[in-house]
């Protein structure tokens, strides 16, 4: 009978300890690391190259820097291209309303429209009244319909050009008594193909007015092309550069 009991208590404790043993953790593989998001050089190098062509003391530098500002379409050209309307030198706000008018933002209507207003050089009013029918500033028709007898007949066609954009009829009617001139700053056919040769080596030409107009109406796959010039001497040449890649690189990206 002992021995029976005995038998018992021990089957009972060895139940017991099995039941209540400590489970084993299976050891947890190591999360696998997200690779960082590749820098893209280039991208930086070009947005280094306008930075300091913004920054430069040098007012032509500077002024070229704010155009190709607008081309390029950065987050941060609407802001300083308004802020440029504003400048006490004149090559700066021309610079800045130049930039606005590749920019194309309507938000920028309203600084624009205060800005021709109160300007008095003939040159940025011409730049203005572009750039006012570059971004939708309908408040300015009054005002350009007054500056079609402009003395001035650039201003007076800028204007014409900018009614034309902004829908108004009075600007069709000018042009056809100014003889229907040509739009400035409009790339013509085939001008593309020519750039690419030019900046490839394989044609003799101006590389700045290439590098600026593969930044107006280049492809992603001139990127490549592009590059090497954001280490031009030219300063204008590094700067359209810069302005091509910043804004062919944004239509590669999804």
């Amino acid at each position: 009978m002992r021995t029976a009991t005995s038998l018992f208590l021990l089957l009972a404790a060895c139940a017991s300890t099995t039941k209540h043993a400590p489970e084993t953790t299976k050891p947890t593989a190591p999360a696998e690391a997200r690779p960082e998001p590749a820098k893209n050089g280039r991208l930086e190098k070009a947005r280094a190259v306008l930075d300091a062509a913004l920054a430069s003391p040098d007012l032509e530098v500077r002024g070229e820097a704010l155009a190709a500002l607008g081309v390029s379409g950065r987050g941060d050209a609407l802001a300083r291209l308004s802020e440029a309307l504003e400048a006490e030198d004149g090559k700066l706000r021309f610079a800045g309303a130049r930039g606005l008018s590749h920019l194309r933002d309507r938000r920028a209507a309203r600084a624009i429209a205060v800005a021709f207003r109160k300007e008095q050089g003939w040159a940025v009013r011409m730049e203005l009244a572009r750039a006012a029918g570059a971004c939708g500033a309908s408040e300015l028709v009054p005002d350009l319909r007054k500056a079609l007898k402009d003395p001035r007949r650039d201003v007076a066609v800028a204007a014409a050009f900018a009614l034309e954009d902004l829908g108004d009829r009075a600007g069709p009617t000018a042009l056809a008594r100014f003889g229907n001139p040509e739009r400035k700053g409009v790339p013509k056919e085939g001008v593309d193909r020519w750039s690419r040769k030019v900046l490839g080596g394989q044609k003799e030409g101006d590389r700045t007015l290439a590098a600026k107009t593969l930044a107006e109406i280049g492809s992603a796959e001139d990127l490549e092309l592009l590059e090497p010039f954001l280490a031009a001497t030219e300063s204008d040449l590094r700067v359209w550069a810069a302005a091509a890649v910043v804004k062919l690189d944004s239509q590669k990206r999804p």
